[in-house]
């Protein structure tokens, strides 16, 4: 999206890392009794194995990264609908087009003949192509154990959309992978749709992350599911700049340069 290019590179671009398979298995329950757990806001209820012995619940690892097919944006303000078709490929095997998306999402058919009158910014709209998602709230970063569970355990990407502050836009990424390294270094992977038609790959440590930066955390999508028809429609998120605190402004200050050195020290301290 426009004002998200320059920004997001800052982190540095990290297009030599390669993606590992995802060999983890999915979380297990208890034998003989439903088990209910809570995992990142969402109520799950799991029920138990029908035969064999009861399994050890997920232990996550230090470092893993899902082997999530790079796609960049095609226009300026499809970042949304190219994380989507990521996550959409990854989860489902179902990499939805980026124009097909712009053509539900502002009900226009001409979308794929004539893209450029559809250049337009908008929401990943995961349950019009049969998936569910959860969603966090505004201001809320993910826990280290959160994002272990939903990379490790359950083995899917997530969307990260982040607001500039002061400003009702955002950019979107696809977090895909952690690590932690030898030094204690927690960082995580990120494919990043922009620029356009080509996209990029980068680390970001997880105190940079966690400090918000950009400024504001707007939305996560977590445990995007396909279900079929019928999967319930999320809401676009209100926005009102007004609201950031003069310290999520001063922070952005600066932010370039930290940014640069969070990145710098990453690549460095290879695990």
């Amino acid at each position: 999206m426009p004002g998200g290019v320059s920004s997001v590179r800052e982190f540095g671009v990290d297009t030599n890392e390669q993606l590992q398979p995802f060999t983890g298995s999915n979380r297990s329950v208890t034998t003989g009794r439903i088990v209910r757990t809570v995992v990142a806001g969402l109520l799950v209820v799991l029920a138990p194995p029908r035969e064999g012995p009861a399994a050890t619940a997920c232990d996550p690892p230090s470092t893993r990264v899902l082997p999530v097919e790079l796609i960049p944006q095609e226009h300026d303000n499809w970042c949304w609908a190219a994380t989507a078709q990521m996550v959409m490929n990854a989860v489902g095997n179902d990499p939805v087009p980026q124009c097909e998306q712009l053509a539900a999402a502002l009900d226009k058919e001409a979308c794929c003949q004539n893209p450029t009158a559809c250049d337009e910014p908008g929401w990943p709209e995961f349950w019009k192509f049969g998936y569910s998602a959860t969603v966090i709230p505004e201001g809320t970063a993910l826990t280290w154990a959160q994002i272990q569970d939903q990379i490790a355990c359950q083995g899917k990407p997530f969307v990260w959309a982040y607001r500039y502050p002061n400003k009702c836009r955002a950019h979107m990424v696809v977090v895909v992978g952690y690590r932690t390294t030898r030094q204690g270094v927690k960082s995580l992977k990120c494919l990043d749709p922009s620029p356009t038609g080509t996209g990029a790959s980068w680390y970001i440590t997880y105190e940079a992350y966690t400090n918000g930066y950009a400024g504001v955390h707007w939305r996560h999508y977590l445990d995007v599911t396909k279900v079929g028809p019928g999967a319930t429609p999320i809401p676009k998120p209100a926005c009102d700049a007004r609201r950031d605190s003069a310290e999520t402004k001063t922070k952005w200050v600066g932010r370039k340069t930290e940014t640069k050195v969070a990145a710098t020290n990453v690549k460095e301290n290879k695990p």
